[in-house]
């Protein structure tokens, strides 16, 4: 999707995962819980989420100006 919107090719390159966030919840990613949908983000927001394509898309316009 991201090299879709950007019109380039974007390329997957595998970090080391060894501090930060990703070390917290590397795990949990790695297993998938986070492939599921709750409201819990909306709930928290108090509207709708962003896509995340519309949130690239926002994204790659601003850093062409």
């Amino acid at each position: 999707m991201l090299s879709e919107i950007a019109g380039q090719p974007i390329a997957y390159r595998e970090v080391d995962v060894d501090e930060g966030v990703m070390t917290m919840i590397g795990g949990p990613v790695r297993a998938g819980m986070f492939e599921y949908q709750t409201g819990d983000l909306e709930r928290a927001l108090g509207h709708p989420a962003t896509k995340f394509e519309t949130a690239v898309k926002a994204a790659l316009q601003t850093t062409d100006a």
